[in-house]
């Protein structure tokens, strides 16, 4: 897959159907004495892909990207474990903003991160990660990242409100192999910006790709429609809204809608 000797890529564990790649990726670290780190498990049909809050991933078999990487994120601070969805969030925007442009180089598409964990396309869901941590003694030993990116299927249920895919927006196939190596790429390319401790450029291409930054919208919080716009997002993930007479509100993931 991807040979440059500063890669964190080492193995693709190609499955033709499985339930969840997390899922099969956390027990391989529960039962192989060594994983390598970089290990990734890639699903042509994934029948029970994971969401956040519980939900399920939908992806028609191999029409789309679904797949899970291994990391050994050690260095990283456990109070800020969150630049860890920072920084594969980028690279999955990274590399739709590339298939796009190189695609659809006559169409302005704007690729966003929309809190905490979603890829958007405009205003519409074309991908979305799930970062499973294992913590103990307040250090990360090991993390299980999940991605989700529509590819080529066209057709979804109808109860998902917003969702696209690279050929809704292009009409045209890519092959899903490619577009996993073209992807890694971009993954293995923040991950190093992270081991390099460029923290700071991480945050701010962040802020910069999130969906509605600075922009004032009508948010559930805490049960409670409020007008207010982003502003900030903590170390630990929390959400940092600004309402319309200056006040402040923090939001953890299942606080805001």
């Amino acid at each position: 897959m991807i040979t440059s000797s500063n890669s964190i890529i080492n193995k693709v564990i190609k499955l033709n159907a499985i339930g969840s790649t997390n899922e099969y990726a956390g027990k391989l670290l529960q039962h192989e004495k060594t994983v390598m780190e970089g290990t990734v498990i890639w699903a042509v049909d994934q029948t029970k892909g994971k969401g956040q809050r519980g939900a399920l991933w939908h992806s028609e078999s191999g029409k789309n990207l679904t797949f899970s990487l291994i990391l050994y994120p050690g260095f990283i601070n456990i109070e800020n474990q969150f630049i860890l969805s920072k920084v594969v969030s980028l690279a999955i925007k990274d590399f739709i903003k590339d298939l796009l442009h190189v695609n659809m180089a006559d169409k302005n598409y704007k690729v966003h991160v929309k809190w905490p964990n979603d890829i958007f396309v405009d205003s519409n869901k074309i991908g979305g990660i799930l970062i499973e941590n294992n913590v103990r003694e307040a250090r990360i030993i090991s993390s299980i990242v999940g991605v989700g990116i529509n590819i080529n299927q066209t057709s979804f249920p109808d109860n998902l409100p917003n969702p696209v895919s690279h050929k809704l927006l292009t009409g045209l196939e890519v092959n899903i192999e490619k577009a996993l190596k073209a992807v890694l790429r971009t993954i293995n390319a923040r991950y190093q910006q992270l081991k390099a401790n460029n923290n700071t450029a991480i945050d701010r291409d962040y802020l910069k790709a999130l969906y509605q930054f600075g922009i004032f919208a009508n948010y559930q919080v805490k049960n409670q429609m409020i007008a207010c716009k982003i502003i900030d997002v903590n170390k630990n993930g929390t959400l940092q809204l600004e309402k319309k007479n200056g006040d402040i509100i923090s939001c953890d993931f299942k606080e805001v809608v």
